[in-house]
């Protein structure tokens, strides 16, 4: 057994453990089970391009060796072929996963104070004077930050504290709205913000390992074609940088 409760799987003897690299002789059981199959073979090989299916498949397969105790996320990263330094090489967005995010968002609503009972009514996790006064206080405590654009002009002098945190609603990322309901209902399970940090590179969540095979590949597959779709005016041709080990898939 292990610290983790995992069995040490027959094929890591000491010999194999000795053929490792010094770094890898240092890694935990979980490790070696979710790297290697049950023959003691690596399940990834470094430098090769490998389909959404193909990296989704891995990615489950690994899980399923070595179970973790939560549903963990599951993330994407991406790099960009832009210059964020130009306004027009900028990669932001909003994009509805077919099959949601599998988490909680917690959708703030900036309104007036007169529409504060309706619109938490409407499922919003704060809203109104009370989110106001909060935001003063310089209390985060949600995940999205949606407003109308009436309201904009109010919680500009609020940009030293939502510009930071990348929370300020913004018409690019589909935060600035015109049905609250509907965009609560939207951000709240199956809508995500995209967009690329200083260097082009993007984060985003695509779903939990619980959802399964198809339905990542088919959250992925919507994100790519979301970001095809909302491209940037100044994106290149190619649009994503290919690297060494990649997805060799088009949208």
């Amino acid at each position: 057994g292990s610290p983790g409760g995992l069995r040490i799987p027959a094929w890591l003897t000491l010999q194999k453990w000795e053929s490792f690299k010094a770094a890898d002789r240092a890694r935990s059981i979980r490790w070696y089970i979710q790297t290697h199959d049950d023959n003691g073979n690596k399940v990834m090989e470094k430098g090769k391009d490998y389909t959404i299916q193909e990296a989704v498949q891995l990615l489950i397969g690994m899980n399923s060796r070595a179970p973790l105790k939560f549903d963990a996320t599951v993330e994407i990263a991406m790099q960009m072929n832009l210059d964020a330094k130009f306004p027009d090489q900028q990669v932001r967005t909003s994009i509805s996963l077919p099959h949601g995010t599998g988490k909680s968002v917690r959708v703030a609503v900036f309104c007036g104070e007169n529409e504060e009972d309706e619109v938490m009514a409407m499922g919003a996790f704060k809203a109104g004077k009370t989110l106001s006064d909060e935001l003063q206080q310089e209390k985060i405590d949600f995940d999205i930050l949606i407003a109308k654009p009436n309201m904009m002009p109010q919680l500009a002098k609020l940009g030293k504290v939502l510009g930071p945190k990348r929370l300020m609603p913004s018409p690019k990322s589909g935060t600035v709205v015109t049905d609250y309901k509907q965009a609560i209902s939207d951000f709240s399970g199956k809508q995500i913000e995209v967009r690329g940090d200083k260097w082009s590179t993007v984060h985003c969540v695509a779903g939990k390992v619980s959802f399964g095979a198809d339905k990542i590949v088919e959250n992925i597959r919507g994100v790519l074609q979301g970001m095809a779709d909302n491209k940037p005016n100044g994106a290149k041709k190619v649009f994503w940088k290919i690297g060494r080990a990649s997805c060799r898939e088009r949208v």
